[in-house]
């Protein structure tokens, strides 16, 4: 979920890297700042090009460069 709508999309994993494609959505209409979230998260995917797992619990999504993208952690 992006918080507003439901998320689908293409993941594919080798090693440390990760491309997300394909990314479609729901369309139900939320508050402004859900949709303002969802727009930046849905942003993010398709930039994804590595990733690692910290302490068994977060998943950590870079770009190309390297650089953090996305942070998600698993709620315990």
């Amino acid at each position: 979920s992006t918080g507003c709508n439901r998320w689908f999309g293409a993941a594919q994993l080798s090693d440390t890297r990760l491309t997300i494609d394909s990314v479609g959505t729901t369309r139900m209409a939320c508050a402004e700042v859900q949709m303002a979230t969802e727009r930046n998260f849905l942003a993010v995917l398709p930039r994804a090009a590595r990733y690692r797992i910290e302490n068994d619990h977060t998943l950590v999504v870079m770009d190309s460069a390297g650089a953090v993208i996305a942070r998600f952690a698993r709620e315990r």
